[in-house]
């Protein structure tokens, strides 16, 4: 392993340690894989989580639906594609708007 590590691969103490006791990465290699870029560690822990195909959320917006909508519509049990592309019924909205009941 190379005398110094954190200095050469800009690696911090606690990076390393983590690497090695939470990752199971062996020192050698802990030391030496160059950190993740702040933005593309965002971005993978972002899909990490992800819920529902980020392609039909991209389709929901592109069609006026927000992703709540998107995701309440998922959560019913709605198909992606319908939760993406079918409309929002403005007359229940309105409907609701005035108090009367249909």
């Amino acid at each position: 392993m190379a005398g110094n590590c954190k200095a050469e691969w800009h690696i911090s103490t606690i990076t390393f340690y983590s690497r090695v006791r939470k990752g199971g990465m062996d020192p050698e290699r802990a030391a030496t894989t160059p950190v993740m870029p702040k933005e593309e560690n965002l971005k993978k822990m972002a899909d990490a989580v992800r819920v529902y195909p980020k392609e039909f959320a991209r389709l929901a917006q592109t069609n006026g639906i927000s992703l709540s909508t998107f995701g309440t519509r998922m959560s019913r049990g709605w198909k992606p594609e319908d939760a993406a592309t079918r409309p929002i019924d403005v007359r229940c909205r309105r409907v609701k708007e005035r108090g009367v009941l249909a």
